[in-house]
């Protein structure tokens, strides 16, 4: 399943300015002004949602945990509240014909590390509020259902899954 992902940010801005003057006589200093700069808002798609080869009649579930299911990576600013929000597609698309997929309550996962443990389920139709960890890296997995009804022809079937994320 092809994803498209577009991102939606704020710039943030910062100016810095100091003078002295002392007993009216201007008077020049320098000083240094700098500290870490926070990553900015990127999204990037790390596997596509795949339901392999499946056969007419058959249901198909890829559960988030799954190796077959979307996988992305964001990085935001530390401590920055993101909210993820996402366009599910209701149908894949193969030729003429359509075929018919779901998401459910529990096929997204989000956690500041990669790997299957420690993970928060979330329901990717509603979206998902998130504080990036120190890390400044989130991942996100989505996975969804389809079942193949008796008749369906065969061949590829695609859809888009986009993700918008927000920094606040």
């Amino acid at each position: 399943m092809p994803i498209r992902i577009p991102t939606v940010a704020r710039r943030f801005f910062f100016v810095v300015a100091a003078w002295a003057i002392v007993a009216g006589v201007p008077q020049a200093a320098a000083a240094q002004i700098g500290g870490p700069l926070e990553p900015a808002l990127s999204v990037e798609r790390l596997a596509d949602l795949s339901f392999g080869t499946v056969l007419t009649g058959d249901w198909v579930l890829v559960a988030p945990a799954d190796p077959t299911a979307a996988q992305f990576s964001i990085t935001a600013p530390r401590n920055a509240t993101v909210f993820i929000s996402l366009e599910l597609p209701a149908n894949l698309q193969g030729g003429l014909s359509t075929l018919p997929v779901t998401f459910g309550a529990a096929d997204g996962e989000w956690s500041a590390q990669d790997r299957p443990v420690g993970r928060t389920a979330f329901d990717p139709r509603q979206g998902t509020q998130i504080v990036v960890p120190n890390t400044g890296r989130v991942f996100v997995w989505i996975g969804g259902g389809a079942s193949i009804p008796p008749t369906q022809p065969s061949g590829a079937y695609r859809g888009a899954i986009t993700m918008t994320v927000v920094v606040n």
